[in-house]
């Protein structure tokens, strides 16, 4: 199975940011994706990255968008997993959200079984969703979800903005429950494709 991981953000687009803690998205998601590359290699996936390092892909946001798409679709992964950190005003916000492009999509499968992992590892934890359509995703038309030609789901891990789901995130013990996790969806789903 072939599955594309990319690290929101980087370089001069640091996403999220909690000042308080010396967080920013691009460092959270990065390590996050790095270790589960290791985790998938492990499970014998054939893993890119659209990044590896603290770097940004084009001088502008959307260019640089474009350019992990571009990546994508040159290789014809059979997921394309983005994987980010929320943040909000409301410095209680919390919770995980799963997305996907809008409508019935061959992303849905992988976003339930992604999302039905990661709720497994952590039930305690909120889960924003919207089941509308039968499924937990919520959707938008994000452009890594839209113009990717493979099944694309973005995880937003959790809240920078709220210091204790900051913490949480920012930990050994975290990184390494929640990337068994989405390894775990990842594979589950991949055993549905053939």
């Amino acid at each position: 199975m072939k599955t594309m991981i990319d690290p929101g953000h980087g370089g001069k687009f640091p996403g999220a940011v909690n000042d308080r803690l010396g967080l920013q998205e691009k460092t959270v998601a990065l390590a996050y994706s790095l270790a589960l590359r290791t985790q998938l290699l492990k499970a014998g996936h054939a893993v890119r990255m659209t990044r590896e390092d603290d770097r940004h892909l084009a001088e502008d946001r959307g260019a640089d968008l474009a350019i992990r798409v571009a990546i994508a679709n040159a290789w014809v992964p059979d997921l394309f997993l983005s994987i980010h950190c929320n943040a909000a005003e409301a410095i209680n916000a919390n919770g995980i959200e799963v997305w996907t492009s809008p409508g019935e999509t061959a992303s849905d499968a992988a976003a339930t079984a992604i999302y039905n992992s990661v709720l497994a590892a952590f039930p305690h934890k909120n889960f924003r969703k919207d089941m509308s359509d039968g499924n937990p995703d919520k959707e938008s038309k994000f452009l890594v979800l839209t113009e990717t030609r493979c099944p694309a789901v973005l995880i937003e891990l959790g809240f920078l903005s709220n210091d204790m789901e900051a913490e949480w995130l920012d930990t050994d013990k975290t990184i390494t429950e929640y990337v068994e996790a989405l390894a775990m969806g990842i594979e589950l789903w991949g055993s549905t494709i053939g």
